[in-house]
């Protein structure tokens, strides 16, 4: 595993510059000018996540990780707040986070990514070929990938770029993990074991 900084600018989609892997001459390719950002509280990995995806296809967006929460969970709960219409709503980016916690996991097609207008047509799917990754680098769409822990619990990642050799093989994905930063590892590590005990179990694509 390769662990780079804790947030990267990609400004290239196509590098010029090879590396070396093993006794292989490996490119690699990246969505231009992608940026990933940490994740502000523990649960929120799904907001960084598509929070990094809005600000790829868009520099100017004004989605921010707090007012992202407080959209989806006013959604989540708009049929408690309608049946209790004396209490406060969420708002993750008042005072001290707001009347309510901000910090629950959730599913970035289940909301997020249709609230700040990147949700690709289609439904979830399964772990992508290499092939299809390479697609959608090429693209310059990321991916968000569903990391289901052997202890329970999930995390969501984004993938932003691959390794392949000269017949376009991909070898290594990278991926940016909103928890610490990161990294470029074997796209069979990341599908069966990432950190030991993740296995890759969704991918959600996005869109422009």
């Amino acid at each position: 595993m390769w662990h780079t900084s804790s947030s990267a600018t990609w400004g290239a989609s196509s590098a010029p510059t090879d590396i070396v892997k093993g006794r292989r001459m490996t490119q690699f390719q990246a969505l231009a000018g992608y940026v990933g950002q940490l994740q502000q509280k523990g649960m929120w990995c799904w907001n960084a996540a598509t929070v990094s995806v809005a600000h790829h296809y868009n520099k100017g967006t004004d989605w921010t990780q707090c007012n992202l929460a407080t959209a989806v969970l006013n959604d989540k709960y708009s049929g408690w707040f309608t049946q209790n219409p004396g209490q406060p709503k969420f708002d993750c980016c008042g005072p001290n986070g707001g009347p309510w916690n901000c910090n629950e996991g959730w599913w970035p097609d289940e909301g997020p990514l249709q609230k700040v207008g990147h949700k690709a047509d289609g439904p979830r799917l399964g772990v992508l070929p290499k092939q299809e990754i390479a697609q959608e680098v090429t693209g310059n769409r990321p991916v968000l990938v569903n990391i289901a822990w052997a202890g329970g619990g999930g995390h969501i990642v984004n993938i932003f770029g691959h390794s392949h050799l000269a017949d376009g093989t991909v070898t290594d994905v990278w991926v940016h993990d909103p928890w610490d930063g990161t990294y470029i590892i074997p796209y069979e590590e990341l599908r069966d074991k990432y950190k030991t005990n993740g296995t890759w179990t969704a991918s959600m694509k996005s869109q422009p």
